[in-house]
């Protein structure tokens, strides 16, 4: 299933962009973003972005997606969707876009899939990162799970501090 999982959501991402090229008038009706267009950055975050080329040949990103496919009989017991960014790396229009699917005949056949879940990036991280410090069941103590840094003589604490990453 990760081999399919990791195929469909490649052809996803290039659907998604090819379909949002296309549709430009539905997501840009005043014509407000003439220089901009979907590109799909294959193994970064986010898998989409909305961008332009200034003159300085330096892309401008108005937006990103994050793409993820989920498998609906996955056994996971809390959906993380491999969803690993730090809130940090999110911009505020940043997006998370979960489509989940699975196969017709539910252990074989072309895959069927399902109107996306979508929320904002940076607030699914944060989301996630709070599950594992204050909700998730285990048998430690909250202090248990809270992970001190070691200060060595001499040395000032990170920039991070006291962040959740």
């Amino acid at each position: 299933m990760f081999n399919l999982s990791a195929v469909l959501g490649s052809a996803i991402e290039v659907q998604v962009v090819e379909t949002l090229n296309r549709i430009r008038e539905v997501w840009d009706p005043d014509n407000r973003w003439p220089r901009h267009r979907f590109v799909r950055s294959a193994q970064t975050f986010p898998d989409v972005r909305l961008v332009a080329h200034g003159k300085d040949k330096h892309p401008h990103i108005a937006l990103g997606i994050e793409l993820k496919g989920w498998y609906l009989l996955s056994k996971e017991g809390e959906p993380s969707f491999r969803y690993k960014v730090t809130p940090s790396a999110c911009a505020p229009q940043d997006l998370l876009v979960v489509v989940p699917w699975h196969l017709k005949n539910v252990l074989s056949g072309e895959p069927v899939v399902y109107k996306p879940y979508i929320e904002q990036a940076r607030h699914v991280a944060e989301l996630r990162n709070w599950f594992w410090t204050n909700e998730r069941r285990t048998r430690d103590t909250l202090d248990q799970r809270l992970v001190q840094s070691t200060r060595y003589a001499g040395q000032s604490l990170p920039p991070t501090q006291g962040k959740n990453c």
